[in-house]
């Protein structure tokens, strides 16, 4: 546990607690992507890239004893891409606060030729829906 691995990493068995709350999960989600967005803002490649929109989340689960910790799993409407993270989301003064953990988005299905225009930094592929 106090190792410095990576959350997306860690094989450390932590308790985690399925949300139900859709209304929550959705927040949590869009939020989510409005992230994944500025991370392609960061790396330069929002030239190329769509911007992502927010289609559903698939799966919350909070990470017990974290403060906020939480896996979340979601898909966009741009090349029907899922992804999973770790955030850590927080209601302050009843406003949701996410905030990205993990460093990075890890896309969970295929994708295909929709990140070929990566060519160049094959390893932002699995991040970019290459516009037309």
């Amino acid at each position: 546990r106090t190792l410095p691995i990576p959350f997306q990493f860690c094989i450390c068995e932590l308790n985690k607690t399925k949300s139900e709350d859709q209304i929550y999960n959705e927040e949590i989600g869009r939020h989510t992507v409005k992230l994944l967005n500025f991370k392609l803002n960061q790396l330069n490649i929002e030239n190329s890239c769509e911007q992502f929109t927010f289609k559903k989340t698939t799966e919350i689960k909070r990470i017990d004893k974290t403060n906020g910790l939480t896996e979340i799993d979601f898909a966009t409407n741009e090349c029907g891409a899922e992804y999973k993270t770790i955030v850590r989301a927080r209601i302050d003064n009843n406003l949701l606060n996410v905030s990205l953990v993990a460093n990075d988005f890890t896309r969970t299905n295929s994708y295909g030729s929709s990140g070929d225009c990566m060519s160049r930094r094959p390893n932002l592929r699995p991040l970019c829906c290459c516009k037309s």
